[in-house]
């Protein structure tokens, strides 16, 4: 049985329609079909589609877990294992050659040395300069000190919105205190925006749009045709 057809069955046996999950999980009716039909291409942004996908498990009773690990399989594959091994590739060809040089570099440093020891030994046997012998410990020895202790990885802060329209709404966007949108988006479309220390929204029509913060769907930011200004400030996420 595939993916999506576990999530349509599953919901069909708790006695759920789509419209009743849209209700339910604030997830659009759209998306829903999208997943049960595993046409991932139409989704959004992959942390709002792994929230949607959380919040559906979730009132399924399924395991939230297993079914989000199948779903970023199935829709992202190994995406960024991809990113990470390609470059590797770039340096293969002068590999050999740069190890060799590596090993000339090593032979012409190590002869100096060697010559270089010699002329300081013959010089100080010339002027018979006597070397004291100290046996006293460097106090440094004498110290035990503690390892050093391995600092925690800093936080990633970010602001993560997605707007999704339900009605016509006139926005004014800022992003880390720029301008980055104005205009009026329709009902049915929507939009994401990323800030490292904040989004501002800027709405003319609140309760015409549903805003997903972080992965988690916020309370309507007003009535219809109320107009509102909210700013959403970057916080720590989990990848």
């Amino acid at each position: 049985m595939g993916w999506g057809q576990q999530l349509k069955e599953q919901r069909e046996r708790k006695g759920f329609s789509l419209e009743a999950i849209e209700e339910e999980t604030k997830i659009r009716k759209y998306y829903l079909e999208a997943l049960e039909s595993e046409n991932f291409g139409v989704l959004p942004p992959r942390i709002y589609a792994i929230g949607f996908v959380k919040r559906y498990a979730a009132l399924l009773e399924l395991d939230e877990k297993e079914t989000i690990d199948k779903f970023i399989e199935m829709a992202y594959g190994n995406e960024p294992l991809e990113e990470i091994d390609q470059p590797v590739d770039t340096f293969k060809s002068g590999k050999k050659q740069t190890f060799a040089y590596r090993i000339l570099a090593a032979a012409i440093f190590l002869v100096f040395v060697f010559w270089a020891g010699n002329y300081v030994v013959g010089w100080i046997m010339d002027k018979g300069v006597s070397i004291p012998n100290d046996d006293r410990t460097p106090v440094g020895d004498q110290i035990n000190n503690p390892p050093p202790q391995e600092q925690p990885p800093e936080p990633i802060l970010k602001a993560e919105v997605l707007i999704e329209a339900k009605s016509d709404c006139w926005l004014d966007i800022l992003v880390d205190d720029q301008r980055v949108y104005t205009g009026t988006l329709r009902n049915g479309e929507s939009l994401s925006f990323e800030g490292n220390k904040s989004v501002h929204i800027h709405a003319g029509n609140a309760g015409g749009i549903d805003v997903t913060y972080n992965g988690d769907r916020v309370e309507a930011l007003g009535a219809y045709g109320e107009v509102k200004k909210v700013e959403f400030v970057a916080k720590e996420i989990s990848r």
